[in-house]
């Protein structure tokens, strides 16, 4: 249910704020950075427990573990296929802006479970379960993805870019969300392993997304049908082996 909350917040906000953040960019990117460092830097010195309920849910939860960079994810993925109506043209006005919002969020999320993570893949493989080697290596593949991504967002760089070539490079995109969604199903496989079932209706949420866009991008792009039929089985099936596992 976050992962929903997240998602009306961030219409409210950009909705409320579609002016400032069109006219003033920069200032948003800038305190997104700060937010997401100072969210980072909380959790590096000031255990959850110290801080008031509210304020820990806000930054371990939301921030830190990147419910609120996927919940934007999702919706500028969703844009393109929606129909035509005004959350369509608004998210078609704002997906440049919220995607670069979003990629800042990633990477220092990133960066706060990476800091392990990652440094444990090249030093001591050994030490993390298969699930989560697998999450961190798809973690490093995502930023990789994302870099190029992030900077080609920027308007000042997309505009020294040729209009086919720069799509060409969006289309990654799309990989980048279909890893975002393994990669969830891996990091949550861990507590739904252990028996905490509020975490297959976290990841029953991202699924019925994920398949609602699928459906949706069938209508609008029909001869992707069979490609898009074959990739709403993948995501059923990886949402039961996770769920069975």
């Amino acid at each position: 249910m976050k992962l929903l909350a997240c998602m009306l917040f961030s219409l409210v906000f950009f909705g409320l704020l579609e002016k400032p953040v069109k006219k003033r960019p920069v200032i948003f990117y800038g305190a997104t950075v700060v937010i997401a460092v100072l969210s980072l830097a909380t959790g590096l010195m000031i255990p959850a427990k110290s801080l008031p309920a509210p304020l820990s849910y806000i930054l371990y939860t939301i921030l830190a573990r990147g419910t609120l960079a996927g919940a934007i994810f999702l919706l500028v993925m969703a844009a393109s296929v929606l129909p035509n109506s005004k959350v369509k043209q608004f998210l078609m006005r704002q997906r440049g802006e919220m995607a670069i919002i979003a990629s800042l969020f990633t990477l220092i999320h990133n960066i706060a479970y990476g800091k392990w993570y990652f440094v444990k893949i090249f030093t001591n493989p050994a030490l993390l379960s298969p699930y989560e080697l697998a999450a961190a290596i798809l973690s490093l593949m995502m930023i990789l993805l994302l870099i190029p991504l992030t900077i080609t967002s920027f308007q000042r760089v997309r505009k020294r870019i040729k209009a086919p070539a720069w799509k060409k490079l969006q289309r990654w995109s799309y990989l980048f969300y279909g890893l975002l969604f393994i990669h969830i199903s891996l990091i949550f496989s861990g507590p739904i392993r252990m028996g905490r079932r509020g975490y297959i209706l976290d990841l029953a949420i991202y699924a019925l997304l994920y398949l609602i866009y699928l459906v949706l991008r069938i209508k609008r792009f029909p001869k992707q049908r069979n490609l898009c039929i074959g990739l709403m089985a993948i995501i059923l099936l990886i949402f039961a082996g996770v769920c069975l596992s």
